[in-house]
């Protein structure tokens, strides 16, 4: 709702900022490990996100325990959760950019395209896009409503446009 951001200040507290109102209102939620220096929120302040760097945590419902945590090799710069709290999208310094499914271990997609590192990650409104900002002045656009679509349904479309079957592009790429 563009009321609530989310904070990490020097002593690692993880803070809350809401706007119910005219004044804005600081919470400590929790106090992070040492290290940690992004965060991002989700629907209501309800869902937040953590990174040290390399490992990026997820906290529901207030709690300072985390239900799940992901690796990357590269740093990561910034993060967001989709306005439907199903979805966190990381900028990596790697230039590339990482969604998760909140409920999964591995990534749903790594989205290539930057030259440099991602540094700013933004949900759109309505969760259907993403938008990744880099270090080599651009600016990409991705539909995360492709992520919804069955990997199979995505194949045949490749398939048909293309004119051939996956295993004969493989084999051509591969040179087999």
């Amino acid at each position: 709702d563009r009321r609530t951001a989310v904070l990490i200040d020097r002593e690692s507290n993880v803070l809350r900022l809401s706007w119910q109102g005219s004044q804005p209102e600081l919470e400590l939620v929790f106090k992070a490990d040492a290290g940690f220096a992004v965060a991002a929120g989700g629907p209501n302040g309800q869902t937040l996100v953590t990174s040290d760097g390399h490992r990026v945590q997820l906290y529901t419902d207030g709690s300072d325990v985390p239900v799940r945590s992901w690796t990357s090799e590269a740093i990561v710069l910034d993060l967001a959760v989709s306005p439907d709290g199903r979805r966190v999208a990381a900028g990596l310094g790697s230039g590339e950019a990482v969604v998760w499914g909140v409920d999964q271990d591995a990534p749903l997609a790594i989205l290539v395209g930057h030259r440099e590192r991602v540094s700013g990650v933004w949900f759109a409104p309505d969760g259907r896009q993403l938008v990744t900002g880099s270090w080599d002045e651009t600016v990409r656009l991705w539909d995360m409503g492709t992520l919804d679509i069955p990997v199979s349904v995505l194949l045949q479309k490749v398939e048909t446009r293309w004119g051939r079957t996956a295993e004969e592009m493989l084999a051509e790429t591969l040179h087999l």
